[in-house]
């Protein structure tokens, strides 16, 4: 009996406690809504903005070139619980007029602050500083050739990149001619982050950079705004590639091995698209002319690349030297000229009786045992266009059955040629 009347008790007293706290609550919101209804706030770091549209300083071909200081503070009156909740985004601060900008220079005006949206009781108060130094200069204009930065992306191992390409190339920013002039470059960067193995494209944000190399503010120039700008980083497979040549004009009994070539350097890294580079094995220099292959002779050649590939390396020539310390020559005289491809509508007679002085470059071991009999001297008239009388045509020189030696110069005889 005695535990169901104090249990009825607490209940109840329970049940009060908690009607009295929302009493309390309500009373307390009630006493700010009637008895605190408004305070004041500041609200610092506003930006000031302007705009020049529609104005004498627009016709005469001004803009705005500085402004110090560039934000104020201003207070705001009105209840606690609207103020609380505005930020430096809500308000705007202008100049209060342009009308006496006429001329490029610095102008002190004052300020005017405004809610971009409205609210009752609430109203922006005392500015500070209540006015900013405005400096006007003439618009100018300038193109510029766009870079890039991709300072967080990485390049896996085995591949390169190449200059990263921006989109567009090229930009024309108009502005104050002060800040024009002082505009040195426009980057395009990327805070994108990866390690790549193959191309890709990313967004990017300008980057103005002054002549001193400080950044520049973005509010200074005016650009196409409709401009989706881009950079594209080229990504290549890398891969070494050995370099090669060819000889031309050699006996068809010279084991060219003999030679001991040797190329330097033996090859480059070559970067390009994985699907081409797979296939390419070698880079072939060119040709080397036998008949310019003496002692001490080195051959320089241009390294270059089909379209579409990248020299790692950077190294543009290749030589291909031999070790000719074992080579000697000696000189003879050749009376047998034999003719070749002669057009059927003509009688072609040979007038020189012999060549003299014909070099034959060879292995010390080997030219000893060279002969007259052991050298052919041929004149192809493939290419010649014979004609009608006398002419000179060139003689090829020819090694016969011996390996390790050749032929070098260039040689021709007189022939005499009659109309069939």
């Amino acid at each position: 009996m005695k535990k169901d009347i104090l249990g009825g008790f607490f209940s109840s007293n329970r049940f009060t406690v908690c009607i009295s706290v929302l009493i309390a609550v309500v009373a307390w919101f009630v006493t700010v809504m009637v008895n605190d209804t408004y305070s004041t706030i500041t609200i610092s770091n506003i930006p000031i903005s302007i705009d020049v549209s529609n104005t004498q300083a627009e016709q005469l071909g001004l803009d705005i070139a500085k402004i110090e200081p560039e934000v104020v503070s201003v207070n705001v009156k009105g209840p606690r619980y609207k103020i609380g909740m505005i930020t430096k985004n809500d308000i705007t601060v202008t100049p209060v007029s342009l009308i006496n900008v006429t001329d490029s220079g610095t102008y002190d005006i004052a300020l005017v602050a405004n809610l971009k949206q409205s609210q009752n009781d609430v109203s922006l108060g005392e500015i500070t500083p209540l006015s900013s130094l405005f400096t006007f200069d003439v618009t100018s204009n300038k193109t510029i050739t766009l870079t890039a930065e991709a300072p967080n992306i990485k390049i896996e191992s085995g591949y390169v990149s190449d200059t990263i390409v921006c989109q567009p190339e090229r930009l024309v920013v108009s502005g104050p001619k002060q800040s024009i002039d002082s505009l040195e470059s426009i980057k395009l960067i990327t805070d994108a982050i990866g390690t790549l193995n193959a191309s890709r494209t990313y967004d990017a944000a300008l980057k103005f950079i002054s002549n001193d190399g400080t950044d520049m503010s973005s509010s200074l120039f005016k650009y196409n705004s409709d401009i989706s700008f881009k950079i594209t980083i080229p990504v290549y497979e890398e891969k070494y590639v050995p370099l090669t040549f060819m000889y031309k004009n050699a006996p068809a009994s010279l084991d060219t091995k003999l030679l001991n070539s040797v190329i330097s350097p033996g090859g480059i890294n070559v970067a390009g698209q994985s699907e081409n580079i797979k296939n390419l094995n070698e880079i072939n220099l060119g040709y080397i002319d036998m008949r310019e292959l003496d002692i001490g002779t080195n051959f320089t050649f241009q390294i270059a690349l089909a379209s579409g590939y990248k020299n790692v390396d950077q190294v543009t020539t290749a030589v291909v030297s031999f070790d000719s310390s074992q080579w000697s020559d000696r000189s003879f005289t050749v009376k047998q000229i034999q003719l070749s491809n002669v057009p059927e509508d003509y009688n072609v007679n040979i007038d020189t009786t012999a060549i003299k002085n014909v070099r034959i470059v060879g292995l010390s071991n080997m030219i000893d045992s060279i002969s007259e009999a052991d050298i052919t001297a041929t004149a192809d008239l493939t290419n010649v266009g014979i004609k009608e009388g006398k002419q000179i045509v060139p003689v090829a020189i020819g090694i016969v059955t011996k390996n390790g030696v050749w032929g070098i110069g260039e040689y021709s005889c007189s022939v005499t040629a009659k109309k069939i």
